[in-house]
């Protein structure tokens, strides 16, 4: 991954440390599975989202 971004391994390992934290999580599996549920969470909002304007525009 550091060669293909052109940055060095400990570059990316301070990269990823930091993501994880921001996370809450240690681990890319971690990370992986929190990023999944976090967009579960985004599409929801954005469904509800969607019908309160479409109902604001009914009226």
């Amino acid at each position: 991954m550091a060669e293909k971004l052109q940055l060095t391994e400990g570059t990316v390992k301070v990269y990823l440390s930091r993501t994880y934290g921001k996370l809450g999580v240690s681990s890319r599996t971690q990370a992986l599975s929190q990023a999944r549920e976090l967009v579960c969470w985004i599409k929801i909002g954005l469904s509800l989202r969607r019908d309160t304007l479409a109902r604001r525009a009914s009226f």
